[in-house]
């Protein structure tokens, strides 16, 4: 995020001292922006995920998990989405592409969802 100028080099440093790791979305008219700052990579994800489930409730949905470098971590998030939303008709875990790869940087993981109704 740093070199993509999203954030200035005193937040840069101190995200990596607190080991703050951002979760984004893209708001209404489609630009990337913080939604909230989370401690752990373990607590983004969970928090990520509960996000997804949160959304798309009972409804059915296809998802795609992106990642950039992190297919591991974006297939375990993935199957965690698999098993609480029993309803989702696909799910595809690919590499992000390089537009947003660009501004969030390697080992980032996103997570797009398309719901029916």
């Amino acid at each position: 995020l740093r070199r993509s100028g999203r954030i200035g080099t005193a937040a840069s440093w101190l995200g990596t001292a607190l080991s703050l790791k951002p979760l984004l979305q893209l708001d209404i008219d489609g630009r990337l922006v913080l939604d909230q700052r989370i401690r752990t990579v373990a607590k983004a994800h969970a928090a990520m995920i509960e996000r997804v489930v949160a959304l798309v409730g009972e409804r059915p949905a296809s998802i795609a998990v992106h990642h950039v470098d992190n297919h591991d971590d974006a297939a375990s998030i993935g199957a965690a989405l698999t098993s609480r939303l029993p309803q989702v008709e696909s799910l595809v875990v690919t590499d992000m592409g390089p537009v947003l790869a660009v501004h969030v940087g390697s080992g980032a993981v996103g997570v797009i969802v398309n719901t029916q109704g």
